[in-house]
């Protein structure tokens, strides 16, 4: 239970600067490689491409998850 309390602490705390930055970069991969599924019809036909942007969204998006989990402060988690 105590793990449970401690990741809510940390995602609503405050992020260091590196990781705010890191997660605008992790979104916008996400962003740009759920753009490349929704226009997966007019894109070359190559056999690894779709499943390369899903991958894409997937890390964009764990990745940014991940990031919030740093915190400026560690001594107000306990």
């Amino acid at each position: 239970m105590d793990f449970v309390k401690e990741l809510w602490k940390r995602l609503f705390s405050s992020t260091p600067i590196f990781f705010r930055k890191l997660q605008g970069i992790l979104l916008a991969v996400s962003a740009t490689a759920g753009a490349g599924l929704a226009q997966i019809e007019h894109l070359p036909n190559w056999a690894w491409l779709e499943n390369t942007l899903r991958i894409g969204v997937f890390l964009g998006l764990f990745g940014t998850f991940l990031a919030q989990l740093a915190v400026t402060k560690p001594d107000e988690l306990k």
